[in-house]
């Protein structure tokens, strides 16, 4: 389906009745095991007869209810296809897709770019440089796959959340979200791995700054980096992914890390 970003319109681009690669997506998101219970429904069972297979104690005639952020991005790879053009529009050009767990958006979305594997651990991580402000614009304002990253680079050269939102048209809901990840770097380059405040650096891992990108911006080796935020007592906890947000005991849940909160029961005891 396709959102529009201004009014709320909502179209379907595409439906299939089918399990599809998204099933499997959102199944992961959410601990929902979607093609099994459809696959039930479809042999008559109802869905307060079928039971949670990871609660083992509800039924599955339920929504999931998430206590984190999910991020999906697609991957693309035009620089195999040289002579397709990368405009992107309601063409599948993308060659798969990467999703990601994080308590917080930001902490979900830096660790979605670093999943896509193309050498790149930040928003501002190897993008690459434009002329002047006017190129900038143009790869804002026109579809591209790395959009993302310019958007992250033109508030790093001053532009507003308005200015980008009226160029590119992304929500400006992820824009601030970004905006504030560039404004967290920021503050991250003016210190060093001896000197960044304790704060600063809680707030980086929160918000999903990896250690080998802020060992790229400090230029030192991540295991200083690394030494470091153990010192701090920065050390990633363990949280639960079981459809229920914890509040029924899941027999089955799978974890993904953070630096939010502490670690759950069951990973306490894994």
């Amino acid at each position: 389906f396709a959102l529009h970003p201004s009014t709320g319109r909502m179209v379907v681009i595409e439906m299939n009745p089918r399990g599809s690669r998204s099933s499997a997506l959102a199944s992961k998101a959410t601990g929902y095991p979607i093609a099994r219970v459809a696959t039930q429904l479809a042999l008559g069972y109802t869905l307060d007869q079928l039971p949670n297979r990871i609660t083992q104690t509800t039924s599955a005639a339920f929504e999931p209810a998430l206590d984190y952020v999910v991020v999906k991005i697609p991957r693309w790879s035009f620089d195999k296809f040289r002579e397709t053009d990368p405009t992107l529009s309601t063409h599948m050009k993308s060659i798969g897709e990467v999703m990601a767990i994080g308590r917080t958006f930001k902490e979900s979305l830096q660790k979605a770019l670093r999943s896509l594997e193309i050498g790149r651990y930040g928003l501002l991580d190897g993008v690459p440089p434009v002329p002047d402000s006017e190129a900038l614009k143009t790869k804002l304002a026109s579809p591209n796959w790395e959009r993302l990253f310019y958007s992250a680079l033109a508030f790093q050269h001053g532009l507003s959340v308005e200015e980008v939102y009226e160029l590119s048209g992304m929500d400006p809901w992820f824009l601030e979200q970004i905006a504030e990840l560039v404004s967290t770097e920021n503050r991250l380059r003016f210190f060093d791995a001896g000197t960044c405040p304790a704060d600063l650096l809680a707030r980086a891992k929160v918000e999903g700054f990896a250690d080998r990108w802020l060992c790229k911006m400090w230029n030192v080796p991540e295991a200083v980096v690394r030494e470091r935020r153990e010192a701090l007592g920065l050390r990633p906890v363990y949280l639960g992914v079981d459809t229920c947000a914890g509040e029924f005991e899941a027999k089955t849940p799978y974890f993904y890390s953070s630096y939010s909160g502490r670690t759950e029961g069951c990973a306490m005891e894994g």
